[in-house]
């Protein structure tokens, strides 16, 4: 409820009434009138390197569908990420959402190796 809270504040000038009407649901009051997001008001958790590490998965797969020139909803059969075992650990994290994302129809597989590389084929 924090991170609506703040995320309806920061679009309520430019989504001036969805906002509002969001805000109504479970606030007294306007969103308008309430005082602006401070950084303090979401706690920092995480690693900033799974954000780092899974767009650059994401990049690759979304490669081979551009490669293929199929569309960016178009299914993955697979996809291997092979990495040094500090990425492959902070990369786990984020294995749903890059499934989700990529639309990848199995499992993703993490492997150990010493370079990073991601290995994806479409499915069908």
């Amino acid at each position: 409820s924090r991170a609506l809270s703040v995320q309806l504040r920061l679009f309520a000038p430019i989504l001036p009434f969805v906002t509002e009407e969001v805000w109504s649901w479970w606030q007294d009051g306007s969103v308008h009138t309430t005082d602006w997001p401070a950084l303090e008001e979401l706690p920092d958790e995480g690693d900033a390197a799974v954000l780092g590490l899974a767009g650059q998965v994401l990049s690759a797969m979304r490669k081979v569908k551009s490669d293929n020139k199929v569309s960016m909803r178009a299914r993955l059969a697979h996809t291997v990420v092979k990495a040094p075992q500090e990425q492959i650990d902070v990369i786990r994290a984020a294995v749903p959402d890059l499934a989700a994302a990529g639309g990848l129809d199995t499992a993703m597989r993490l492997e150990t190796a010493s370079t990073f590389e991601v290995i994806a084929d479409l499915a069908g």
